[in-house]
């Protein structure tokens, strides 16, 4: 099936990828994920935010109206007071006296005074009711602000507004932006119940002022609202200069949404009235209501934004940490495959987390790979060199010791001694040198060979040379480098005897110390030299790697040669002595070279237990 072969090669492209790929692309799509289920969850919080202002707008603006009709209909129960009172009916009736006669009396002063008594009572007790004012014929009697809002031809526009035998106020709008509005009621005659239209009431309201008290005192309300009333598609009121009404009848099938006034972004909403049939629109600058949410949402995207970016980031670092060891792992395996055993050092290069341990110990491993592989291509290359040597020196061996045994055969004839100890003791050092496959050697075999170089050199030297060998039975298995104790009495007899008069006294002796073999010569002649001394010390002991390369390249380019120098005059000499014990032996093990002041002490150092299975190694 396709769906199963997508798989299949799905499958197959995932195997192929790196480690680093593999977390990347399980990490970013989850934070990508998380991402959209939060961008979601955010829209959703947001529309209904704003749901909740339009419901709060709609409170506030469902106050605001209870509010203005509310007044409205106590300036309308105010004008049924006027219109009803005894004093207005008497003052206004056909009867006589009233104030229609012009007639200048006590009885025309007392009615006059009484009617602006009234109207002026009605006034104080009236809440936003500006002016109240009564039209009879071409008499306007007034009572108000000192400053009339309109004049008799406004009041003539007004009378023509009022409905014939309408006994119900009428409300008139002088005209935008006058925010005040009129309302308008006939007086007719009650006292003589002709019904007679007798005068024209009219009361001014402040519409504004009683807006503006209220949203002044309303403490819920923490933005600057604005407030515009429709009378169908006529402006009424608005407290936005300049606001063209057609966009506020332009409500749309949705009781809020945003419109542009005057280059200016509102929040509108629209609520109908209830006893006027007006329409009230609550308008909120856009930055005021949502400024805040809109600044949120900024950051809020922001935040979002730079928390995938991170995560991203996060991821990508995190991976990187964690695969460029295994990177590096991996690339150190395939050199390590192809022979390069060479340590490289990352100490104080990165954290010490398991990772890095790791790698460390790689490089620990590699190093000591390097180490075994040196110590035992520097030791093949010493034990050749010294077959190679053997091989040079054995000049017909069989002829050379058959020879020696016939000089010894004839000294035993002729009673020499002397000679025949010579012979003797030099026919088994020959022997023992040119052994093969016994490097490094038992100490009892060392001891022997040493009696036999003492008997040559006593014989020559007499009683200015004196040896002794104090070593336990229980130390005889221990095991030496060939021939380097010979060597070290060999170099006390030429640098301490050959250079002084007195007799020169060598002691040998051995000891076992918390599993450290210490092996000592000692003599009583002049001492080393210093450069001498230097010579044999080398190079340090951290040093050890680049010292058994350099002396493997001086094995591959002076086999067969002569040594120079300082270890010529040695014959096989203490530094050569000193590098076969460093090669032969575990680490620790060492010769030591010193001036006592009263002459030379020479001390083998070896560690480690007694190897029995040294021959099979070597081999």
């Amino acid at each position: 099936m396709k769906w199963r072969k997508g798989w299949e090669r799905q499958t197959e492209w995932w195997k192929k990828q790196g480690l680093k790929n593999k977390i990347l692309l399980i990490c970013i799509p989850g934070a990508i994920f998380s991402s959209v289920i939060i961008m979601v969850l955010a829209s959703f919080i947001f529309r209904e935010y704003e749901k909740n202002m339009y419901n709060i707008t709609i409170q506030n603006l469902n106050m605001i109206i209870r509010h203005i009709e509310m007044e409205l209909q106590e300036a309308d129960d105010t004008s049924v007071e006027i219109i009803t009172d005894a004093t207005v009916q008497s003052a206004l009736s056909p009867g006589k006296p009233n104030v229609r006669s012009w007639e200048v009396s006590m009885d025309y002063i007392r009615q006059l005074r009484a009617l602006y008594e009234v109207l002026q009572d009605q006034l104080r007790i009236s809440r936003n009711i500006v002016s109240i004012s009564i039209f009879v014929d071409d008499e306007w009697y007034y009572v108000g602000s000192s400053r009339r809002s309109y004049n008799r031809s406004r009041l003539e526009e007004m009378r023509k507004s009022l409905a014939e035998n309408s006994s119900e106020i009428t409300w008139y709008v002088k005209g935008y932006p006058a925010n005040r509005i009129y309302g308008l009621r006939s007086i007719r005659d009650l006292r003589y119940h002709t019904f007679e239209d007798l005068a024209l009431l009219v009361i001014e309201y402040d519409l504004e002022g009683s807006i503006e008290g209220l949203l002044k005192n309303n403490s819920n309300v923490r933005y600057s609202p604005g407030l515009a009333v429709m009378d169908g598609e006529k402006l009424l009121y608005s407290d936005i200069a300049a606001l063209p009404s057609r966009e506020l009848v332009q409500r749309g099938n949705r009781d809020y949404r945003s419109v542009t006034l005057n280059g200016k972004k509102y929040f509108a909403s629209w609520l109908d009235g209830t006893d006027y049939g007006w329409s009230y629109v609550f308008l909120i600058l856009y930055d005021d209501l949502f400024g805040m949410m809109r600044f949120l949402k900024v950051v809020f995207w922001g935040v979002v934004a730079a928390v995938v970016g991170l995560s991203v980031f996060y991821c990508e670092k995190l991976t990187g940490l964690i695969t460029r060891r295994f990177t590096y792992l991996t690339g150190r395996m395939k050199s390590v495959q192809e022979g390069d055993f060479r340590a490289e050092s990352r100490r104080g290069k990165g954290q010490q987390d398991e990772l890095e341990q790791v790698c460390d110990r790689f490089e620990d491993m590699v190093g000591h790979v390097d180490r075994l592989i040196q110590d035992n291509y520097v030791k093949q290359m010493l034990i050749r060199e010294n077959q190679l040597k053997v091989l040079q020196n054995q000049i017909n061996p069989h002829f050379l010791f058959n020879t020696l045994q016939t000089i010894n055969w004839k000294a035993r004839e002729n009673h020499q001694d002397t000679i025949s100890q010579i012979t003797e003791a030099l026919g088994r050092l020959l022997r023992y040198t040119l052994r093969e496959n016994n490097e490094p050697a038992l100490l009892s075999d060392e001891i022997g060979i040493l009696m036999h170089y003492v008997t040559i050199q006593k014989i020559r030297y007499q009683e200015r040379l004196e040896v002794s060998v104090e070593i336990p039975g229980t130390l005889m298995e221990r095991r030496i480098p060939k021939l380097s104790l010979q060597n070290i009495v060999e170099n006390s007899v030429k640098y301490a005897l050959e250079n002084m008069l007195e007799p020169c006294r060598i002691e040998v002796w051995a000891e076992c110390r918390e599993e450290i073999f210490h092996l000592y010569v000692r003599d009583n002649g002049p001492g080393i030299a210093p450069d001498i001394l230097r010579r044999i010390a080398g190079e340090a002991p951290e040093d050890r790697a680049e010292e058994r390369r350099k002396r493997t390249e001086e094995i591959q380019g002076t086999s067969g040669t002569e040594k120079t120098g300082g270890e010529a005059g040695l014959g096989i000499g203490l530094a050569n002595i000193r590098q076969r014990i460093m090669l032969l032996f575990d680490t620790g093990s060492d010769l030591l070279v010193s001036n006592t002041g009263e002459g030379t002490l020479t001390e083998i150092r070896i560690t480690g237990e007694r190897r029995a299975e040294w021959n099979n190694e070597v081999r």
